[in-house]
């Protein structure tokens, strides 16, 4: 009977997900194709002063509501010579704050008014259907994304709910507390599904119903963060070289600031400095604030040493010497005619 419930509560939890993960790629998709043409204006035009790259990447990032999303294009204008590998990372460390924006939204599923919210696909659906004009039928599309997110949420809050309700998956998920497993498992996860917001809903309904606590969750956020680099990885396979370093940036970048919370998680008073900071009674707002604050942090200690963090993964990923020799011997040509030099 607890084996059937169990599953019961597996298939609620892998349909909210679906639900949520179609209607966060439905948003990122609307708004990154209304306002392609000038996020890619923004990007090229990026120079290589770090505040001004940092705050397009975060804005960039939270109008679209997809750091993973942002990563790939970030990957794929490096790859093509729009932008250079030190725009690319302030745009990445940009990025990975911008995205906390998502965490904050998800963050409202605690409040008493994820249902009625959820209402906002049915008004996306039959506004778009009786709608003849193109802006409008865009708001109506993202009432609908944003509708299905918050259902998605609203199913898998009530599966983990449910998942509380039993004894001996509780107590299996309160037993799990170690730091580097907590952090594997989500980063795995965060990797198979690629979305660390996904794997935020998640931890955040696992925390509100009282299957982790607060510091499990903050340790399964760092997991998150590295997990995520996965889509970026996977987008600079058959790019150019620069292409790949720019994925391994984001890669570095976000290690360099969860091994740094580590190290001051072993510290009590900074521990304690950092939880004091968080609403432990809101444990989806002390999550999505943690997620803030870690990205924060990460990016004003990695900023000043950008272009020595730019330089090192240029040299442990040194050009193929064969393509160079090969490019070598092509012949050049001049702009006037189109004759060898």
């Amino acid at each position: 009977m607890i084996a059937l419930t169990i599953v019961k509560c597996i298939f609620s939890l892998l349909g909210g997900l679906g639900v949520f993960m179609f209607g966060m790629r439905s948003l990122s998709i609307i708004l990154t194709n209304s306002g392609n043409t000038k996020i890619k204006s923004l990007m090229t035009k990026m120079t290589n002063k770090g505040i001004r790259g940092i705050t397009t990447g975060a804005l960039i990032t939270a109008s679209i509501q997809s750091s993973s999303a942002m990563t790939v294009m970030i990957v794929g204008f490096v790859n093509s010579g729009f932008m250079s590998l030190l725009q690319a990372t302030y745009l990445i460390m940009g990025a990975n704050i911008g995205t906390t924006l998502t965490g904050f939204i998800i963050s409202l599923e605690s409040l008493p008014i994820t249902q009625f919210l959820t209402t906002l696909t049915a008004i996306g659906v039959f506004g778009k259907m009786l709608c003849n004009k193109e802006k409008p039928k865009q708001i109506f599309e993202v009432l609908t994304a944003l509708g299905m997110i918050f259902m998605g949420l609203f199913v898998m809050s009530n599966s983990t709910n449910s998942f509380a309700k039993i004894h001996e998956v509780k107590n299996l998920f309160l037993a799990t507390t170690n730091p580097t497993l907590l952090f594997m498992i989500s980063m795995l996860v965060t990797g198979i599904i690629q979305s660390s917001t996904a794997g935020t809903g998640i931890v955040m309904g696992f925390a509100s119903s009282g299957l982790m606590s607060l510091e499990s969750a903050l340790y399964c956020v760092l997991g998150m963060n590295v997990g995520t680099c996965i889509t970026a990885l996977i987008a600079s396979m058959g790019t150019s070289i620069n292409g790949k370093r720019t994925a391994l940036i984001h890669l570095l970048f976000n290690l360099i600031g969860t091994l740094e919370f580590f190290l001051l998680f072993l510290i009590p008073p900074i521990k304690a400095f950092i939880f004091s900071l968080l609403p432990t009674k809101a444990i989806a707002l002390s999550i999505a604030i943690f997620n803030l604050i870690f990205n924060v942090i990460s990016t004003i200690t990695v900023a000043p040493f950008a272009k020595a963090f730019v330089r090192i993964v240029e040299i442990f990923t040194p050009e193929n010497k064969k393509k160079a020799k090969k490019k070598d011997l092509l012949p050049k040509f001049s702009n006037k005619k189109n004759k060898p030099l």
